[in-house]
């Protein structure tokens, strides 16, 4: 089981990485068709607000 996963991984993080990082055409009109006028900092609000008050921990944040 774990070599299906790890090969599913292996085959897919090329994908995963162009999308994200817009680095095809493909990827850049797949973002423009499914995520059009979506507010990434509303997406980031919402994540946070899970946070509880009293969080004292750390926070990793993702900054492009």
């Amino acid at each position: 089981m774990a070599d299906k996963i790890q090969n599913a991984y292996e085959t897919s993080k090329n994908i995963y990485d162009d999308v994200l990082k817009q680095r095809n055409i493909f990827s850049k009109l797949y973002i423009r068709l499914f995520w059009s006028g979506t507010d990434d900092n509303d997406i980031a609000r919402k994540v946070l607000s899970y946070v509880p008050d009293d969080f004292s921990g750390n926070v990793l944040l993702w900054n492009t």
